[in-house]
């Protein structure tokens, strides 16, 4: 959470508190001219009690300290909430606001009595619809204790970055398996790889009787007629299944055109939909994003779908290119042992071809060729934030 620094309350006259003063000037000049001692008095009472709200709002904003806590990132059209921790660091109790500054529909908070030496917690909905990095609004503590004549704004948080990933789409893990299976069996090493990582694989650790449920295709048949019973291999546990995912940002202009804007959204779309498909499947291991630039992007860690949010926080920024370097040797270390996929915007990619020349088999997914296992999800332009 970012800790605030005490700021100087500004000091903001409400319709009210004009209409006030001017009715209380009035009256002083009509008890001056004709020397009414009543109505001058009551003229400096409309004053004082100005100054008494002026000092007493100034007082409780000043008594408060606030901040929020950005949440991770998060996916377009998600919908997180965001906490924010208010610290009375007075010895007596703060009637106050909380709320948002510098939108057209701010958030507040109101906080009627907080005790002394206290904290309270609020909390608001985020929802943004576009990827990239946002920032949250900034919040103020806002008093016009007690009257509502004069009102104190106090700058307490200045807000924080918003990661926004691309939308989720909707992946069928089982069919993205069997793709790419197809697409990846060009070799006899492809093959080898990825039936060690088949789901249904594992050492062998014994064989036991056949109990209802297992698969016909673990029976071991000659055992199991040499000794007349039925009998099945039991297998160790599934050795992980690694994923190793190259993104092709390519678009033939800066800045894109509608259309490869587009190719370029559903390319990433893809990238992290594939990526959280996989780490909520099954035994799913160590996951590689690898984006393509004039420099590449390398992020890996553990199949997990916190790794996810974080690791592929670069999706958020990517805005395509027209130059896409050479893939240093040193950043495919680990792909030979995963299944692997480059996810580009255009046909017959440069980036598939150079890793299938280096000896590296790859599966391409691009806007033009069908990919049955994605449906992409569509996300309204409007949104909370």
């Amino acid at each position: 959470m970012n800790t605030t620094t005490w700021k100087w309350p500004r000091p903001v006259p409400t319709k009210e508190a004009v209409i006030w003063l001017a009715v209380g000037l009035l009256i002083a000049v009509v008890g001056w001219v004709k020397l009414i001692n009543l109505l001058s008095f009551i003229a400096y009472l409309a004053v004082a009690l100005q100054v008494v709200n002026a000092i007493a709002a100034w007082w409780m904003a000043c008594k408060i300290t606030a901040a929020r806590t950005p949440p991770p990132p998060l996916f377009a059209g998600e919908t997180a909430t965001v906490v924010g921790q208010v610290v009375n660091r007075s010895r007596s109790r703060a009637i106050v606001s909380v709320r948002e500054a510098g939108v057209p529909l701010p958030r507040a908070w109101f906080l009627p009595a907080l005790p002394a030496g206290e904290s309270a917690e609020f909390t608001g909905l985020i929802d943004y619809r576009a990827r990239g990095r946002h920032t949250l609004p900034p919040i103020e503590a806002v008093s016009a204790y007690p009257f509502g004549l004069i009102t104190f704004r106090r700058p307490l948080d200045p807000g924080g970055d918003v990661v926004v990933l691309p939308p989720l789409g909707v992946v069928d893990l089982g069919e993205l398996r069997r793709w790419l299976l197809r697409q990846t069996a060009a070799t006899d090493a492809s093959r080898r790889i990825l039936r060690r990582a088949a789901p249904a694989d594992g050492d062998v650790r014994g064989i036991r009787p056949y109990r209802q449920g297992d698969s016909p295709r673990d029976v071991h048949w000659k055992t199991s007629a040499r000794r007349d019973q039925l009998l099945v291999r039991e297998y160790d546990r599934t050795p992980p299944m690694d994923l190793f995912l190259v993104v092709d940002p390519w678009v033939p202009s800066v800045p894109t055109d509608r259309i490869s804007a587009g190719k370029l959204e559903w390319a990433l779309s893809v990238a992290v939909s594939v990526a959280w498909a996989w780490v909520h499947g099954e035994l799913p291991g160590h996951v590689t994003l690898l984006v393509g630039g004039a420099t590449w992007t390398l992020r890996g860690g553990p199949g997990t779908p916190a790794f996810v949010r974080v690791g592929f926080a670069p999706l958020a920024d990517v805005t395509g290119s027209t130059t896409i370097g050479l893939i240093p040797s040193d950043l495919l270390r680990g792909a030979a042992r995963a299944s692997r996929m480059v996810i580009t915007t255009r046909p017959n990619s440069p980036v598939a071809a150079e890793l299938r020349a280096s000896g590296v088999s790859v599966a391409v997914a691009e806007p033009n060729r069908p990919t049955p296992w994605f449906t992409p999800k569509k996300v309204e332009e409007k949104g909370i934030g």
